[in-house]
């Protein structure tokens, strides 16, 4: 039986060695496939386990990931074992499960200084800022990288330290290895830099923080005053709302000397949007070789439309009425943001917003009804001129100046 056993792990190494071999050489379908072959000849073969884990990890599949991790940790527990099983729960977002693994990775091999830094930023994850700040510098001592020290740096930034966020972040600027971590890490330093203009104890608005996040302008709509800018939940535009951020923008166009030779439209949804500016401005929608251009969208459900667009065109602006995509990355222009989807006076949503409609339909296992997405018949050169109507009525804007002077008083947005 002995014989038997030492000849099924031997011919398991086998396939493991092979796995390993097609690791190096890229094909990693093959080594995959070779791991696999490793499990059949010996389930207890806890590094093709964990070579498997790795690659469902790599793969988004957290569960497979997770029970062929737990397998091999059944047979052999390593702190290689435990620092994957700990990567796989941050991922499933199972962190007190994720803490647990990875201190018992530490408790097997204290010089795992990977474990340090997931443990660091499971406490960021969490919004745990003072404890990451903590847990980053310690990682910091044992192993100095960029993410630890960019994410150090985010951890003083979301405290408001601003200048110790600086210190570090240009730490880490030294220790970039990529295009994508210098850019990322200039980013966090432009927006530490915004964050300084602002006192301490000042509370950040919605205005406030598209600025220090993100070096964009927001605009609000007609139901606010461009300033303080309340949280929306999702809004219903009408055509003198629409105006009113139009009117605002164009105000800010003027008092920076910004110019624009072209207004494109991102879908047929933002052509009105697009027609009425372009028409107000003397200018047309096709963007000219070597002429800057406003790129519009009136209805940001999803990103992609507005980055699409935005491709080929070396010296863009992009503006977008109403964000309701939930990542971070933000339009140079922004009306409001909002994370569930509002309507147009011209492009109407469900009357429910869909998030709310799938949280009862979850909660109460309720059927809730939505009405379809309406869209005006009329031409986008009717709207168009239903637009510019509403551009030719001002409502009262008395802080218009108080808005203008905004930029003035904070001037280091994005694209300067």
């Amino acid at each position: 039986m002995t014989h038997i056993l030492n000849f099924a792990h031997s011919l398991a190494d086998r396939y493991y060695q092979e796995g390993v071999q097609y690791e190096e050489r890229g094909a990693v379908d093959e080594a995959m496939a070779a791991f696999q072959r490793a499990i059949r000849a010996s389930g207890t073969h806890a590094p093709a386990r964990l070579a498997l884990a790795y690659h469902y990890r790599r793969l988004d599949r957290l569960d497979k990931a997770l029970s062929h991790c737990n397998a091999a940790l059944a047979h052999e527990a390593s702190a290689e074992a435990y620092f994957l099983l700990g990567h796989i729960l941050i991922a499933k977002e199972q962190f007190p499960a994720a803490l647990d693994a990875l201190h018992r990775c530490l408790e097997l091999d204290p010089n795992f200084d990977r474990a340090r830094y997931q443990i660091a930023f499971i406490y960021y994850l969490r919004g745990e800022y003072e404890v990451a700040i903590t847990e980053f510098h310690r990682a910091a001592q044992h192993e100095c990288e960029w993410e630890t020290l960019f994410f150090l740096g985010e951890c003083y930034r979301m405290t408001r330290r601003p200048a110790e966020a600086e210190r570090v972040l240009r730490r880490a600027l030294c220790l970039t290895s990529n295009w994508t971590q210098i850019e990322l890490t200039r980013g966090q330093l432009f927006a530490c830099q915004r964050l300084a203009e602002f006192p301490p104890d000042h509370v950040l608005t919605p205005k406030d923080r598209a600025y220090c996040d993100s070096g964009v302008v927001y605009l609000g709509t007609g139901a606010d005053d461009g300033i303080a800018i309340p949280p929306y939940l999702f809004h219903n535009f009408t055509y003198a709302d629409v105006a009113q951020t139009l009117r605002r923008l164009l105000a800010l166009k003027e008092a920076e000397g910004w110019h624009w030779d072209a207004v494109q439209p991102v879908d047929i949804v933002s052509l009105p949007l697009a027609l009425a500016l372009a028409e107000h401005l003397g200018i047309g929608t096709e963007p000219r070789r070597h002429g800057t251009t406003l790129v519009v969208q009136a209805l940001g459900e999803t990103m992609e439309g507005m980055q699409d667009a935005m491709e080929g065109l070396a010296d863009a602006r992009s503006f977008c009425l109403m964000v309701c995509w939930s990542e971070e990355w933000r339009p140079d222009l922004v009306g409001i943001a909002t994370p569930l989807v509002g309507s147009l006076p011209w492009y109407r949503t469900s009357a429910i917003p869909r998030l709310y409609a799938s949280l009862l339909e979850r909660e109460a296992e309720l059927t809730v009804s939505q009405k379809p997405s309406w869209l005006d018949p009329r031409s986008p050169e009717l709207i168009a001129a239903d637009i510019l109507a509403a551009l030719k009525v001002p409502p009262p804007d008395p802080n218009l100046q108080t808005q203008l002077d905004y930029y003035r008083q904070h001037p280091r947005l994005r694209w300067r």
